[in-house]
């Protein structure tokens, strides 16, 4: 599955999310959290997690 960086903090994210990344500066910081994922966007993640694709 493709990642995504940010060029600023260095968080990576899944790109089939589709949301856009809010960067808040600290790539140790959850963007479940801090980058305000849609409940849609959230539930596919934790799908996802839950499949055991990685």
């Amino acid at each position: 599955m493709a990642q995504m960086e940010c060029r600023r903090c260095g968080a990576q994210r899944p790109s089939w999310l589709g949301e856009p990344h809010r960067c808040v500066g600290d790539a140790n910081v959850s963007w479940l959290g801090f980058h305000q994922l849609t409940a849609q966007a959230a539930m596919a993640w934790r799908r996802h997690l839950l499949d055991g694709a990685g």
